[in-house]
């Protein structure tokens, strides 16, 4: 037995997550069909889901330009 069953999902994303959430849901959907029947739910806050979706080639690139390290605390 598990320690911790999985019985239900629900996925939750706001502004550029609620994107990453959808395309979660979806992937799920396509690709996991153990674990399609378990997902319950999704939830999206103030997302504008095109634009975040056609943004997320974009973080990748955004990502390596941030600081890897800081001067200070």
């Amino acid at each position: 037995m598990e320690k911790y069953p999985l019985k239900s999902i629900v996925l939750m994303g706001h502004s550029m997550g609620g994107a990453i959430a959808a395309k979660t849901a979806k992937f799920i959907l396509d690709n996991l069909p153990g674990m399609a029947d378990k997902l319950k739910g999704l939830i999206l806050i103030d997302s504008l889901e095109k634009i975040a979706l056609e943004s997320i080639p974009l973080m990748k690139e955004m990502l390596k330009a941030r600081n890897k390290e800081f001067l200070s605390v």
